[in-house]
């Protein structure tokens, strides 16, 4: 699958585009041969476009059959699943409206009618009510865990703040190309919010629905993007096409200019946005503020906007999502690496335990000083009964990574974590800047 490559196309522009370019069934297809199309759904023929070529050429969407499908959307009042299949070659015979299909029923040779000069299938999924039918994220039809070499719940992400101003605030944002499906993005703090959700402006917009600033205080900038070539790279190809009001543009003025870097998530096929959140409250504290990003699949990730006007302010996500990063050790010393949550600190018969959280694949730029570190802890219970706890840092340049060995986690040699204070706005969060600078900065070189 890959995303339209057109500036201003925010919204997975109705659709996924997938390319003919496959091997299956031992037969590899291209634009010469290209593949036949099967409904992805049981279920029954809900419109039908077809006619002569020299029609079809004068419509956007070209030949297309769309299926009704018997399985309905998991989210309530939505009712049943609409995919619509578009650039068709041709429609096979007996598909009239109204006509049965079954899964995995021929429907037609993918091709490149309508308004494209490419062949490809444009896929599109929608939902229909009293009001009308609208589009859904075609994601949303796909489990990530079936096919995580494509698609995989957002768990990583880059951002950076490029520019502060005084009632305005502009990050770039780059995600994994398998966790590119972003359904919102957004900015919260004290007196602001500010929410650009792509499904919904879809839904709503109609012929606006491309403009990058449809949601009034949001200004949004797509980059071309595509799982076949480095961020990086599309950006060197690319960038004299870009037009002036993109932040990454040659075209921009010096003072708001700001070229991708060959760093990070950049130098992989990520996608990549930059965003504007505008009409700030004056005097506003950036580190008050938190930026949201949300993908189809429910997963999110958040940050805290740094108080630093610097392209070179990067902000790095490094979640706990592997049994293997987190680890307790029992009074006895037994380590066990599978448990569903972790006890802070008593854990029953085993008593007050040792906790160790490895974190991997921090993107941190060489070079680079740390200015803020923090961990933050979601609980799954609650008790009214008081926990010390004592935070460390592991001292080595380099964690090993957590075993089952006896006594792995207090055999480590440790360092301080900064104490935080207890009259503290900011607990649960406490921060660690100028040990993990040492820590980090021996990684990084």
């Amino acid at each position: 699958m890959v995303s339209s490559s057109n500036f201003g196309y925010f919204d997975f522009h109705q659709g996924s585009d997938i390319t003919p370019d496959l091997t299956s069934g031992g037969v590899t297809y291209h634009e010469d041969s290209p593949p036949p199309i099967v409904s992805m759904c049981a279920g029954e023929v809900d419109d039908v476009i077809d006619g002569p070529d020299s029609e079809m050429e004068q419509l956007g969407t070209g030949r297309s059959l769309q299926v009704r499908c018997d399985q309905h959307f998991a989210v309530p009042g939505w009712g049943p699943i609409l995919i619509a299949y578009r650039h068709l070659g041709a429609i096979e015979a007996g598909l009239p409206e109204g006509a049965r299909v079954e899964k995995g029923q021929l429907i037609g040779p993918m091709g490149a009618s309508g308004h494209t000069s490419n062949v490809h299938l444009h896929l599109s999924v929608r939902r229909r009510d009293e009001t009308g039918t609208h589009n859904v994220h075609p994601l949303r039809l796909f489990d990530p865990a079936t096919m995580p070499h494509l698609l995989t719940a957002m768990a990583d992400s880059e951002v950076w703040q490029l520019e502060r101003n005084a009632s305005d605030i502009l990050f770039r944002i780059a995600v994994p190309h398998s966790m590119a499906q972003i359904l919102a993005v957004g900015l919260a703090g004290p007196g602001y919010e500010k929410r650009y959700d792509f499904e919904h402006v879809s839904e709503m917009a109609d012929d606006d629905r491309d403009q990058k600033n449809f949601i009034d205080g949001v200004e949004l900038f797509a980059y071309p993007f595509n799982r076949g070539l480095v961020a990086y790279q599309r950006y060197l190809f690319d960038r004299a096409d870009f037009p002036q009001p993109y932040p990454a543009s040659p075209l921009a003025p010096t003072d708001d200019f700001y070229p991708m870097p060959k760093r990070g998530l950049l130098t992989t096929p990520a996608y990549v946005i930059d965003v504007r959140f505008s009409d700030l409250p004056p005097d506003y504290d950036p580190t008050q503020y938190t930026l949201t990003l949300t993908d189809v699949f429910g997963a999110g990730l958040r940050a805290t906007a740094l108080a630093h006007r610097s392209p070179d302010v990067h902000l790095a996500f490094a979640p706990i999502v592997e049994d293997a990063q987190d680890g307790e050790e029992f009074e006895d010393g037994e380590m066990t690496l599978t448990d569903g949550d972790l006890e802070l600190v008593d854990n029953g018969s085993n008593g007050n335990q040792r906790l160790a959280l490895h974190f991997e694949n921090v993107r941190i730029p060489p070079g680079a000083d740390v200015i803020d570190a923090r961990v933050q802890f979601t609980a799954d219970e609650t008790h009214d009964e008081p926990t010390l706890l004592e935070l460390y840092l592991d001292a080595t340049p380099a964690s090993a990574p957590l075993t089952t060995t006896n006594f792995d986690v207090s055999n480590r040699a440790r360092a301080d974590w900064a104490t935080l204070d207890p009259g503290s706005q900011d607990r649960g969060r406490p921060r660690g800047r100028s040990r993990t600078h040492g820590v980090f900065r021996s990684r990084a070189e």
